[in-house]
């Protein structure tokens, strides 16, 4: 028992807090109690679920930090902090007042770029709602979304950009969709240079349902334009802006044909990499099935856009179980289509005699994945993805007649993964580790971008944590204009704002003793090739050999 034993005890309280609108305020508590007490937060009499969009916790051993980000005159009231153990209970509060800025006269202008006094709050919403953000700015004020113009990829009457009294902007948005959430950016410029703000939007449902065959219920006004193309047609391939032929017509409606299968072999434990082109307005929600049955990111399938406006299906080291018919639907409220394409995996001659299994283990325990060679003499290597592992304390590694075993010791968060046993030349066999702990979803092994671009990072946990925290090599990251950090339940978001070569480095986010770390790659675009986007794929996953489909390219346009 330690000296403050027993009941919870505030060591240190909280004083009144006064800052300014549109900047940081934290308030501090600490306290002791055996057993370790628990802690809740009220603020004015509410309790706080946190972490929760602007406002979160820190915790280092019996200190306690309440962080308000971007503080505003609606986060001023009376917060308390409750400890409560087995043994008894206590709180104590403190009062934040948060005054809001005054504005200059018009005509009494300093010569600097402008200044956010209030900046747009993250928020996550479910699919259907409206959601707004609004800044404090003086200036000429754009709106961006993932680097895009919104006028680009939204219809008018899905938005909103306004401008009110007192220098106060909003954004709004109507109806959300999926594909609305991103990293929405407003950038205020003035005759001194500019200032950027950024927020985080998630949207949370469903996405719509697939449809089979013709779409005879499709709006009168929808126009469905597609063009098929196979592998050996790459010279023939769609660029936004060219135009494409209709398919037949019917009283002034195109309905798309059934979609043709085509056939596809990938060698086993190589990727394969699926294509499609879809562009509309609203922007086409996408699903990726394989056999009926919706695909979601995973370790070894990826679902993303491209910077050509391509999405992308990517199955990492495919393996038998992999072989089946692949189909993407495109929908939105224009209509809907879909295209299909059957894989195959070609087995190499000589094979394993018995395959590595899928291994579950929970954090901190050892994993052991095995398989057989058919032959004692061939010498085997051992991957985690595209990285070659060595002997070492983290990794043992035996042979044994025919045996071949490999115990990753004291496994961790970032040991989740694909591993596989290489016969040299001759064929590999994947299995996949799961480790469970508190981080469910960890960051990718390798993230690069652009200069001048925006880096996110996502993790999730199995449950809210009270106390989590960013870092870049070592040091930790605190929220800033171009920083912005966000929890929303289990969900831990981190999006660094027109990164530059500074940003670079190893990004690690940390839960009590659980972390997961990525590294953040910043390219110059002055040595970008022009096949950019086929670059950028493979910086992600390095392999060795990627097959590759684009079979289908639909516009669909709500013809107003």
């Amino acid at each position: 028992m330690d000296a403050f034993g027993g009941a919870p005890r505030f060591l240190a309280y909280p004083r009144t807090s006064t800052v300014p609108s549109g900047t940081n305020a934290v308030l501090k508590w600490q306290v002791a109690g055996e057993p370790r007490p628990s802690i809740a937060w009220e603020k004015d009499g509410s309790m706080l679920e946190l972490p929760s969009g602007r406002v979160l916790v820190k915790a280092d051993g019996d200190a306690y930090s309440l962080l308000v980000s971007q503080a505003g005159p609606a986060d001023s009231g009376r917060y308390v902090c409750k400890a409560k153990n087995t043994v008894g209970e206590t709180y104590a509060a403190a009062t934040l007042k948060v005054e809001a800025a005054e504005l200059k006269p018009k005509g009494d202008l300093e010569p600097q770029p402008p200044v956010f006094l209030n900046r747009p709050v993250s928020a996550r919403v479910t699919r259907g709602d409206d959601v707004t953000f609004a800044c404090r700015v003086s200036g000429r004020l754009e709106w961006e979304k993932d680097g895009r113009k919104l006028a680009d990829i939204f219809e008018s009457s899905h938005y909103k950009a306004s401008t009110e009294s007192g220098d106060w902007h909003s954004l709004h948005i109507y109806n959300a969709r999926l594909p609305d959430a991103g990293v929405y950016v407003c950038r205020a410029l003035n005759a001194f240079g500019e200032a950027v703000a950024a927020a985080v939007l998630l949207v949370d449902s469903v996405p719509c349902a697939p449809h089979d065959g013709l779409l005879p219920d499709a709006p009168q006004n929808c126009r469905f334009q597609k063009q098929a193309e196979g592998h050996d047609d790459k010279q023939r391939r769609h660029r936004p802006g060219q135009d494409v032929v209709p398919e037949a017509r019917q009283n002034g409606e195109v309905f798309p044909r059934p979609p043709a299968t085509k056939a596809f072999t990938v060698n086993e434990g190589k990727h394969a990499k699926f294509r499609c082109y879809v562009t509309g307005k609203p922007k086409p929600e996408i699903v990726w099935q394989k056999d009926g049955r919706a695909l979601s990111p995973g370790r070894r399938h990826l679902l993303y856009e491209d910077r050509e406006g391509y999405f992308i299906l990517k199955v990492l080291y495919c393996t038998a179980r992999d072989c089946g018919l692949y189909v993407c639907t495109a929908c939105n409220t224009a209509g809907h289509t879909l295209s299909a394409v059957r894989l195959h995996v070609k087995e190499p001659r000589l094979r394993f005699q018995r395959p590595l299994v899928d291994v579950e283990v929970l954090e901190r325990q050892d994993a052991v994945l095995e398989c057989h060679v058919p032959l004692e003499t061939i010498p085997t290597a051992w991957y985690l993805e595209d990285k070659r592992l060595q002997p070492s304390p983290k990794y043992l590694m035996e042979e044994r007649g025919l045996l071949r075993r490999l115990t990753v010791r004291d496994a961790r968060a970032d040991d989740d993964g694909i591993y596989l046993c290489e016969m040299e030349g001759k064929g590999r066999s994947v299995g996949e580790l799961s480790v469970h702990g508190m981080i469910v979803k960890r960051l990718p092994r390798k993230l690069d971008v652009m200069e001048g671009e925006n880096a996110a990072f996502c993790v999730e946990t199995q449950e809210p944590v009270e106390a989590s925290s960013w870092s870049r090599n070592g040091q930790e990251l605190e929220e800033a204009p171009h920083t912005l950090i966000r929890s929303f339940g289990k969900t831990h978001l981190l999006v660094l704002v027109q990164v530059t070569r500074h940003d670079a480095g190893v990004i690690t986010f940390a839960a009590g003793e659980s972390q997961t770390s990525a590294q953040l790659r910043v390219k110059s675009w002055s040595v970008v090739s022009t096949d950019y986007a086929h670059f950028y794929v493979r910086s992600l996953f390095p392999e060795d050999l990627i097959g590759e489909q684009i079979y289908r390219k639909v516009v669909l346009k709500n013809g107003i």
